[in-house]
């Protein structure tokens, strides 16, 4: 595995390269939520066609607008011919992804590896 490269975009995200994807975490939930996914959109929407692997366990509460934003940005990188997939996905959200059946368009992963191995393949 290559060595990564990490950027720490803005208080709240840090940009990691790993090899051909990009790794996305929260490093400190400092902000209201609709900040917090402005910003994760702004991170991911100056590069669609990259492969992102967003690390959501920083995100303490989810709600419909959070996983509404979500969803577009998946949108958008699969039509940009990029991937995104979430990972370490807390119980809570993952219950709410598979009651509303969302699991298949939000793709997430218990472990990082899991998670590389399904946005590099």
């Amino acid at each position: 595995m290559a060595a990564a490269c990490v950027t720490y975009v803005d208080h709240m995200w840090q940009d990691q390269r790993n090899g051909t994807a990009r790794i996305i975490r929260m490093i400190a939930q400092t902000a209201a939520p609709e900040q917090i996914m402005a910003d994760l959109v702004r991170v991911i929407g100056g590069d669609l066609s990259s492969r992102w692997v967003v690390d959501v366990d920083g995100l303490r509460s989810v709600n419909s607008e959070m996983i509404a934003t979500l969803i577009s940005l998946v949108r958008q990188v699969d039509a940009a011919g990029g991937r995104l997939v979430l990972v370490r996905v807390t119980p809570t959200m993952l219950s709410v992804l598979t009651a509303s059946r969302l699991e298949r368009v939000l793709p997430a992963h218990a472990d990082l590896t899991a998670a590389l191995d399904a946005v590099t393949a």
